[in-house]
């Protein structure tokens, strides 16, 4: 597969988004071996990171096109450290909107 200048540009972002990030600390372990604390902290830290992130993305927005703005905003969901976490923060808030609807 040749890859294609979309492809190469969210790279790009998503390498540079990752250098801005914080470090976690266990991420060289394997995630079933993380202790529930060990969890709960780097999903406090990845939700800390997207929101930065996401907060200097919003500030350059104006200086980036929307197609650029949308891989950048895409890569900072989809970085490698990132999408364990991302995944139990989606899972907590749809449980979260089911007990809302279900009481109304």
């Amino acid at each position: 597969m040749v890859p294609t200048l979309a492809t190469s540009s969210l790279v790009d972002a998503a390498s540079d988004l990752k250098k801005k990030t914080l470090e976690l600390p266990v991420t060289k372990k394997e995630f079933s071996k993380l202790t529930v604390g060990q969890v709960y902290n780097n999903t406090i830290k990845t939700v800390v990171s997207i929101t930065n992130d996401f907060s200097e993305l919003v500030s350059e927005k104006d200086m980036l096109s929307n197609t650029e703005f949308r891989r950048k905003l895409l890569g900072m969901f989809l970085l490698e450290d990132r999408r364990m976490y991302v995944g139990i923060v989606l899972i907590l808030l749809s449980f979260i909107l089911y007990f809302i609807d279900t009481s109304a």
